[in-house]
């Protein structure tokens, strides 16, 4: 599950970049950067379960769809998760999403289960 939230993770970033990209540049153009970027996301994509990545599109319509958990916070809504609700999502018997804004969450390695 960790690798799903480090693919997810490295397809927001390359969605944002073009996202950005479109925003100053004209989509028009031929640009073999943005087609680079357009099929290493085509790429991500396929590597991740359908129902994960059906779950991330619709959190990334309102905003982003992962965010990364440190010292037991999750970094979009800034509330504490609890230490056994960690515990549980490291061992897989809980999805990692946050149990207060509904995003997934790529884990930090501190905090080991217990």
């Amino acid at each position: 599950m960790r690798q799903d939230m480090i693919s997810l993770m490295e397809l927001q970033e390359c969605e944002l970049i073009l996202h950005e990209s479109a925003i100053l540049h004209d989509r028009k153009a031929a640009n073999p950067e943005r087609e680079a970027l357009e099929t290493r996301c085509r790429q991500i994509r396929a590597g991740i379960s359908l129902e994960t990545l059906r779950r991330y599109d619709k959190l990334r319509t309102v905003g982003l769809g992962i965010v990364r958990e440190v010292n037991g916070f999750c970094n979009a809504c800034r509330l504490n998760i609890t230490i056994g609700d960690l515990n549980r999502m490291r061992t897989g018997k809980m999805t990692t999403e946050c149990p207060n804004c509904g995003l997934f969450l790529l884990l930090s390695d501190s905090n080991k289960p217990a």
